[in-house]
């Protein structure tokens, strides 16, 4: 096979198409999924869907009120939030318990600058941004 056979038997569009459709999930009643355009009732301008957009509220709503809460810290006694997290080691996010931008508001952006004051057993007193601001985070194994 030449390289040129290679390049007219390969499809991108069909490929790309492949992985949009993967990546399409919800309650869309269009069943045109969330990647919307102004064709869309539900389009809210740059791509977003309305309904996607509320279903990531409803997800936060139910994730705060199931797992923040406030807390005495185990180590040094200040009182904070208490944010518990789905997982088994610090800073990851496990996408398939709550919307993972859920984790973006406990943990800050990929680069922002965080650490870890003090530990004990399944609880992290840490700091996150630069204005160091002080949270502590539940390791937790399963759903309460």
């Amino acid at each position: 096979m030449s390289q040129d056979d290679y390049y007219e038997d390969y499809d991108e569009d069909a490929e790309w198409e492949e992985e949009l459709e993967a990546e399409i999930e919800g309650d869309c009643p269009l069943d045109i999924g969330f990647y919307c355009d102004p064709t869309c009732p539900f389009w809210m301008g740059d791509g977003l869907c309305e309904i996607m957009i509320e279903e990531q509220a409803q997800d936060e709503k139910d994730y705060d009120s199931k797992h923040v809460h406030g807390e005495v810290c185990p180590v040094c006694g200040k009182a904070l939030w208490c944010y518990e997290v789905k997982a088994s080691e610090l800073w990851t996010w496990d996408p398939s318990w709550h919307d993972p931008l859920i984790a973006l508001k406990i943990f800050g952006p990929y680069d922002a600058p965080k650490g870890v004051i003090h530990s004990s057993g399944d609880v992290y007193h840490i700091w996150v941004g630069d204005d160091r601001e002080e949270k502590l985070i539940r390791l937790i194994k399963e759903e309460k």
